[in-house]
C-alpha cells in the first residue's frame, strides 16, 4: 500500500510495523537464550498488554512494571509473572499489591525496613505471607533488617521479595 492508499490519520497517531517488532522481539530474546539468562522485559515504553503476551509468548520469563497500576493492567490481560521495579510507599498501593498477589506472581523490591514493615503489615492483615529472595537493602544493612526480622509477622524468610498467588512463595523467579 503506497502513502496515498492510506486513509488519513490524525495525529497523534502509533504506527508500528509489526514485522519489525517481531524482528526485534526475537533478536532480544535469542540473546538473552545465547546468554542463558531470563528476560524480564520493561513494558515502561510500550504499556502494551499485547504486546507484553507476544514477548511472553516468545520466551520471556515475565515482565518489569513500574508501578502497581501497570501490573494491574498487565495481570487483566493474562501476564503471570511481574516484577514491580518501583518501591511501593503508600498503603492503599500495597493493599492493592495484596490484592493482586492472590492472583498473579508478584516481586517488588524493598529499599528500608520501614518498607519492609509496612509490607508485612499489610500481608499479615490480609492473611498473605511473602518472602526475602536477595540482595541487601540500600541505605541501610541487611543487619538492620535481619534485627526487625522477627517482627515482620507475615515475612517467611525480608528485599527483592516474591508473591505468589495464594501467598504459597517457594518458587522460583
Amino acid at each position: 500500500m503506497t502513502p496515498s492508499e492510506l486513509p488519513p490519520i490524525d495525529t497523534p497517531a502509533l504506527l508500528i510495523d509489526l514485522d519489525v517488532v517481531d524482528r526485534n522481539l526475537e533478536r532480544m530474546q535469542e540473546k538473552a537464550n545465547n546468554y542463558g539468562v531470563a528476560l524480564r522485559p520493561h513494558i515502561k515504553t510500550h504499556k502494551i498488554p499485547e504486546l507484553a503476551q507476544l514477548q511472553m509468548r516468545i520466551g520471556a520469563r515475565g515482565i518489569t512494571a513500574a508501578k502497581v497500576s501497570e501490573a494491574e493492567v498487565m495481570a487483566a490481560a493474562g501476564i503471570k509473572n511481574i516484577f514491580i521495579a518501583n518501591q511501593i510507599v503508600t498503603k492503599e498501593k500495597l493493599h492493592r499489591l495484596a490484592a493482586l498477589s492472590k492472583k498473579v506472581s508478584i516481586s517488588i523490591g524493598l529499599d528500608s525496613v520501614a518498607a519492609a514493615r509496612k509490607l508485612s503489615d499489610v500481608f499479615a492483615a490480609s492473611g498473605l505471607t511473602w518472602e526475602e529472595r536477595s540482595g541487601t537493602l540500600s541505605g541501610c544493612s541487611y543487619l538492620a533488617l535481619s534485627q526487625v526480622h522477627g517482627h515482620l509477622h507475615s515475612c517467611r524468610s525480608g528485599l527483592w521479595c516474591r508473591f505468589s498467588p495464594g501467598g504459597r512463595g517457594n518458587q522460583q523467579v
